[in-house]
């Protein structure tokens, strides 16, 4: 749409709503993860991908990172408590890993860390 000031710029979205990129051509993204509201979880999440990393696992893949924000208490289960095994199994069972909960909170918090630029890559 335009500039909104020295380093904002404002532009739409996909499904029309206002992006804003606060420093206009750093990297923005659409919206908050709706999933982590404070930063302890914020910070246990990166702590999760660091470890991924240090244990040479691949935290860029959705899946791996998803499941280890479960299996290591950053996430939780979704709205009904049940054992972390069977809730994995449930989302696994869903065609299509977009409709994976926590696969999609994996990808919207890497995507947090990058624009952040928190997120580090893994060894060469």
């Amino acid at each position: 749409m335009g500039d909104v000031g020295e380093n904002l710029s404002l532009a739409c979205a996909d499904n029309g709503s206002p992006v804003i990129d606060i420093l206009a051509g750093e990297p923005s993204m659409k919206g908050f993860p709706n999933q982590v509201s404070n930063l302890e979880t914020l910070a246990a999440a990166l702590k999760v991908f660091s470890d991924l990393m240090a244990e040479a696992q691949e935290p860029q893949d959705d899946g791996v990172f998803g499941e280890a924000l479960i299996r290591r208490g950053v996430l939780r289960t979704g709205h009904k408590v049940m054992p972390v095994d069977e809730y994995i199994a449930q989302q696994k069972a869903k065609k299509g890993s977009s409709y994976q909960s926590f696969r999609t909170s994996a990808r919207g918090l890497r995507e947090l860390f990058r624009v952040l630029r928190l997120q580090c890559t893994s060894p060469q």
